[in-house]
């Protein structure tokens, strides 16, 4: 399996998927949620609940790495998934509201995303300027 250096990189010296430290991550989730709810043992229904954060977690941290969403089933950028789900959020938007609410990103970045989303079929430009999502 060939693997990406900088991904490989990342979860050695991260721990993002280190299977002991995950189990951990687990288990002390539970103990904190048996904590909170006074209790002194763990259950099986809060170690499950303590499972299904971490995963989620854990996809999260992948997903933000690689810029890969299961829920698309393809790659898209960092900054593409962010414009596409602005844009699912507010239905609609001009380039400048786009500008405007990523000011911390080159304008040229969010060009490229638009462009990207474009030619994946995710969005539409009704109006010059003016963009929408495609319906899911």
């Amino acid at each position: 399996m060939n693997t990406d250096p900088y991904l490989s990189k990342a979860i050695g010296s991260k721990g993002a998927f280190n299977i002991t430290q995950w189990v951990n991550s687990v288990i002390q989730i539970a103990r904190s949620e048996a904590r909170l709810q006074g209790k002194e043992k763990v259950s099986e229904n809060l170690l499950e609940n303590a499972l299904n954060s971490t995963i989620a977690s854990r996809l999260l941290i992948l997903e933000t790495y690689t810029g890969s969403s299961p829920a698309l089933g393809e790659e898209l950028g960092a900054i593409t998934l962010r414009v596409l789900n602005y844009l699912r959020q507010e239905e609609e938007a001009s380039d400048k509201d786009l500008f405007e609410y990523f000011s911390n990103l080159r304008k040229q970045d969010i060009q490229d995303a638009l462009k990207d989303l474009r030619e994946a079929g995710k969005i539409y430009e009704p109006k010059r300027g003016i963009f929408r999502p495609v319906p899911i």
